[in-house]
């Protein structure tokens, strides 16, 4: 009895540390403001100026997949963004992942910045 009692606790206690440690999760953000400019880069990468930060941020790339986002999404948002920027409309742009910052005014400069999940204009 000794033996099993020593064995389920050998068994025991690792799993449960694996389930109570804490695990990192990445934020989401939704930043919006309006568009100051926008870039087309001859690598193919898109970059904007938003009032949320202080910096110019790498939306996508139009030549090449660039975090995950699809050539097609890059294209639609370069198109939005220069409709937010030409009219003044406030761009919304969701981070449904943020390993690199909490905050939109956080969020660091050109291909630093975590790819978006989604772009809207208001």
């Amino acid at each position: 009895m000794r033996l099993l009692t020593r064995l389920t606790l050998t068994l025991t206690l690792p799993v449960l540390a694996a389930v109570s440690a804490p695990t990192a999760q990445a934020a989401t953000l939704t930043c919006s403001g309006t568009v100051t400019s926008v870039t087309a880069h001859a690598d193919g990468s898109i970059w904007v100026k938003p009032s949320w930060n202080s910096n110019a941020l790498q939306l996508c790339n139009a030549a090449t997949v660039w975090k995950s986002v699809p050539l097609e999404s890059c294209k639609r948002w370069h198109a939005q963004a220069l409709l937010a920027r030409s009219t003044r409309e406030t761009m919304v742009v969701y981070y449904p992942s943020t390993a690199v910052a909490t905050t939109c005014g956080a969020i660091p400069a050109g291909s630093g910045a975590d790819a978006p999940g989604y772009l809207t204009n208001q």
